[in-house]
């Protein structure tokens, strides 16, 4: 009931209807370390793409922050992040590298017709 109900004020907030997560489940073997360094960028960025702040450092439910060495982390597994950039900054680049690419095809799709 509790949850009935936290669902329909984020529906009436959001102006959406339905379930709160609609859409199929869907799910990947991840089986390379290059995709999960992707995955992880992926997510890093999802609060930008979806308008929510204007870069990966702004959004305080992330531990983007840790990634690139600007807050300590406790859950992060540096040896992984350690591996596959050789300073933090390396990794930010990687993302934003990511999100500028991202931002310049929104810009062009309107110009593309299907």
């Amino acid at each position: 009931m509790l949850f009935n109900a936290y669902v329909q004020a984020i529906n009436q907030q959001q102006g959406r209807t339905g379930t709160l997560f609609e859409g199929r489940f869907r799910h990947v073997r991840v089986d390379r370390d290059e995709y999960l360094a992707h995955l992880c960028r992926y997510i890093h960025n999802n609060p930008v793409k979806a308008n929510l702040v204007k870069a990966p450092e702004d959004w305080g439910y992330s531990d983007y922050l840790e990634w690139i060495g600007l807050k300590p982390g406790m859950f992060i597994d540096e040896e992984f992040i350690n591996e596959r950039f050789s300073k933090p900054e390396e990794y930010r680049q990687f993302v934003m590298d990511n999100l500028d690419e991202a931002q310049a095809w929104d810009k062009m799709n309107k110009y593309v017709w299907d």
